[in-house]
């Protein structure tokens, strides 16, 4: 038996019901500011906004496939409040899609622009200091791919969706910036972060399995989710795996269609790429040696629908779950992955992480800072010290703390 959604109805006090009533607004008038609309298409979405502040009743989309999610709650008469969080959050990007872009908005997969294209080009360039100071010392000191898994997970903390689509600077670790004049090679300030700021660490299980695997013929596979430093991160996790072989390819899976805001497409990606190789100096070799592998295959970059539907990862399609069965190891970053893993529901927070995600068809890492009221693995007792840190249970939402799960199958 499944708890239930998570939903704005669970009370104005929640991150949910802020989120429908306060964050997406702000998302859809930054939206209109950072992009040139019709006076009709402005009026729509300002009702849009609307609709989700006064909860208004679900409704129909143009896109056929999209609106057999919804079919269910529009029999019910469900609201943008009473509706689980999950579905009208994915349903909101695709409303917002459907409005900016009316020649292509309705599609699946979505063929039209990037709505979101300023902030993430903005969100790259105001990265790049920050990932320079953290990444730097890695690379110079050619360190293990532990060290490249853990400044994937604090990359993580840039999201554009959480500042409701405005560009803030993002710090991967508290001592990013203030210690800039700390001796490199002095790993104790980490340590310490690491150790108050991992809520489960699987770390190690992780690297001591990874040893054990010898299959040439599989590969690693890695679903994004954020663009600039999570994305900058990223990239160097997945030529650090090919670089150490420890996989002969891997495979990226991003969005087919802009949403939460900062959410990685495949023309990202390659853009990404492209900034790694030519506008970062230190990372000029990282940057040419991945388009190496574009090149030859051992880098496969993809996309797919699923990744955009209000859908489970227990609901996968077919042919994205044989993708990830002939995996070594699947890979999820970030919060909204997270949901989707868990089903957006309102499990006891101590619940085994490894008996709620069983189903899953491949060995499975999961990178995510926690920022929604939801999490899974985490002891009474580093629930009680997160608590202590940020009471009313903020410490789920504020992107400080993170969890590092691995269940091998």
């Amino acid at each position: 038996m499944f708890p239930s959604f998570l939903r704005a109805a669970d009370g104005p006090q929640t991150f949910t019901y802020q989120t429908i009533t306060e964050r997406l607004p702000k998302i859809v008038q930054t939206t209109i500011q950072n992009n040139e609309f019709s006076l009709q298409q402005t009026k729509f979405l300002n009702e849009l906004a609307q609709e989700m502040k006064e909860g208004s009743k679900i409704s129909p989309l143009r896109s056929k496939s999209w609106n057999k999610y919804l079919e269910q709650y529009i029999t019910e008469e469900a609201t943008w409040h009473t509706a689980p969080w999950w579905v009208v959050e994915n349903y909101f990007y695709k409303r917002l899609l459907e409005i900016s872009d009316p020649e292509h908005g309705h599609e699946d997969p979505y063929n039209g622009y990037d709505i979101f294209q300023k902030q993430k080009t903005l969100s790259l360039q105001t990265s790049v200091q920050s990932f320079t100071n953290i990444i730097t010392p890695l690379i110079n000191n050619e360190s293990k791919i532990d060290e490249f898994i853990i400044k994937s997970l604090w990359g993580n903390k840039g999201d554009l969706s959480l500042s409701g689509g405005q560009v803030i600077e993002t710090q991967t670790e508290k001592e990013d910036n203030n210690n800039k004049n700390n001796n490199e090679n002095d790993n104790s300030n980490n340590r310490s972060y690491l150790s108050d700021s991992l809520l489960c660490n699987d770390l190690l299980d992780f690297s001591l399995w990874l040893q054990t695997q010898k299959d040439s013929n599989k590969y690693g596979l890695i679903v994004l989710d954020n663009c600039g430093i999570e994305l900058l991160c990223d990239l160097v996790l997945v030529d650090s795996f090919l670089r150490l072989n420890l996989v002969n390819k891997f495979v990226i899976h991003s969005k087919s269609a802009p949403v939460f805001v900062s959410d990685a497409m495949e023309k990202d990606i390659l853009e990404t790429i492209d900034y790694l190789a030519n506008k970062i100096q230190e990372t000029k070799e990282i940057g040419n040696r991945l388009k190496e592998y574009i090149s030859n295959g051992k880098i496969v970059i993809k996309s797919n629908p699923f990744y955009t539907t209000p859908l489970a990862f227990w609901e996968l399609p077919e042919d994205l779950k044989k993708e990830y069965i002939d995996s070594s190891f699947v890979i999820l970053k970030g919060d909204a992955n997270y949901r989707r893993l868990l089903g957006d529901r309102h499990w006891d927070f101590d619940k085994s992480f490894q008996e709620i995600t069983k189903y899953f068809p491949a060995p499975l890492l999961v990178l995510r800072t926690c920022k929604s009221e939801i999490v899974v693995g985490v002891s009474k007792e580093n629930q009680k010290k997160a608590e202590e840190i940020y009471p009313k249970q903020e410490w789920l939402t504020k992107g400080v703390f993170g969890v590092i799960q691995f269940n091998k199958k």
